[in-house]
Order: structure tokens, then sequence, then C-alpha cells
């Protein structure tokens, strides 16, 4: 499929189709979910607006700053 529509199987098996660009459940990737507070754009995690250029997988959108989401805090992303 396309990110817009893929068939992601969950942990029961069942196979249903989601948008791997929004799905917050399958974000960029199925089964990939983002943490809490995050939301899915673009296929990346975010937490505030998307970041630009796009972050690759695995680092998260953070307050417009790509970074691996344990460095992710309310301000940014931060190395401690």
């Amino acid at each position: 499929g396309t990110a817009e529509a893929t068939c992601c199987t969950d942990a029961t098996g069942v196979a249903l189709c989601r948008n791997l660009l929004t799905s917050r459940a399958h974000c960029g990737a199925c089964n990939f979910a983002c943490p809490a507070g995050f939301s899915c754009l673009d296929g990346v995690c975010s937490l505030g607006d998307a970041c630009s250029p796009r972050c690759v997988f695995p680092d998260v959108c953070c307050r417009n700053e790509c970074c691996d989401v344990s460095f992710c805090r309310d301000d940014g992303c931060t190395s401690m």
C-alpha cells in the first residue's frame, strides 16, 4: 500500500488499513506508536509543530528539533 493506506497487523493478528502519516499508533511504520503527548505529523512523532527538514526515523520532532525521544523535553531537545 501507500503511506496513506497501509495494512498493519495488530497484536491479535487482525490486519487493518492505517494512515502511516497521521496514525499515532502506526506513525511512519506499522505498530510504531508515538509516546504520550506526541502527535503523528507526516509520519514522524512530533511534539509541537512538524520539523523542517523532516526528521529521520527513529528520531522524533521535538519543538522544531530532531532528536531521540529520550532527549526530548517540553522546551526542546537536550543531551542530558
